[in-house]
């Protein structure tokens, strides 16, 4: 079963994120209005079975970090590139539809 990983789709360049996302991994991409925590594009993802959030999801080092942890079997620990991304008032919840 594929995962599934939130998107705003207002966020600047979340196009170019999304063509990556589903080129590069089997994640199925879902686009949410605005969840208001934006600073470039905005990504949420399940991590050791809770909602995190991440933004300025927009270097290669932060694109490279979300790809690996969407592909890799172990999806507990968040790389080193993105957990100054995180979004921590906003983790566990669900993204507004």
């Amino acid at each position: 079963m594929a995962r599934t990983v939130v998107v705003c789709r207002k966020c600047k360049h979340h196009e170019c994120l999304t063509d990556i996302l589903e080129t590069r991994t089997d994640v199925s991409v879902r686009l949410v209005k605005c969840q208001k925590i934006c600073h470039g594009p905005v990504v949420g993802l399940p991590v050791a079975g809770r909602m995190e959030w991440f933004e300025r999801v927009n270097g290669v080092k932060q694109i490279a970090a979300l790809l690996l942890l969407t592909t890799k079997g172990n999806h507990d620990a968040v790389p080193k590139a993105l957990k100054k991304r995180r979004v921590k008032g906003y983790a566990g919840h669900s993204p507004r539809t």
